[in-house]
């Protein structure tokens, strides 16, 4: 009998990455940490992996520093992978970290304006624009006034477009 050799970290790494984006977290997870427990390749591996660990680790672990630490170093070592971002960002909303949270996701979009995870984020933390006049505070009974009729006008111009 062929007795099947265990996988290399890289190969390992990749597989819990692939299963935590499929949302089968507990078995990616304990991919991404046999990977971390073995303590060798570290320095080849990608960011995915970082990030990834970093998010699980925050999110079912509740260890929110350490996987903060990870997406950081994730997003660091893979600066244009947008998936890094996208982990960072709901890690950092994890920690209740808001400001890091817009911060990544807005760095996200702006090197990938159609990665749909963000945007979903984005929507879901219910980003709002910048008001009308930027001098003046958003709580300002004038810029109020112009970003009611902004909105208006957005709705207006978007059932115009879903009705063509």
């Amino acid at each position: 009998m062929h007795q099947q050799q265990p996988l290399g970290n890289i190969a390992l790494a990749q597989q819990g990455v692939e299963l935590c984006r499929r949302e089968k977290w507990e078995r990616g997870m304990g991919a991404l940490m046999t990977v971390a427990d073995r303590k060798q390749d570290h320095d080849i591996l990608p960011g995915l992996y970082y990030s990834y660990l970093g998010y699980c680790l925050a999110r079912f672990e509740k260890r929110l520093d350490e996987g903060l630490e990870l997406c950081r170093h994730g997003v660091k070592i893979q600066l244009h992978e947008v998936e890094n971002l996208y982990n960072l960002a709901r890690t950092c909303m994890l920690a209740g970290d808001r400001q890091g949270a817009v911060k990544a996701l807005e760095e996200g979009l702006f090197l990938n304006p159609d990665f749909g995870p963000l945007i979903h984020l984005r929507k879901e933390m219910g980003l709002r624009r910048d008001p009308v006049l930027r001098i003046l505070s958003r709580s300002n009974p004038l810029n109020q006034i112009l970003g009611r009729i902004r909105s208006s006008w957005a709705k207006q111009r978007l059932s115009r477009e879903i009705k063509k």
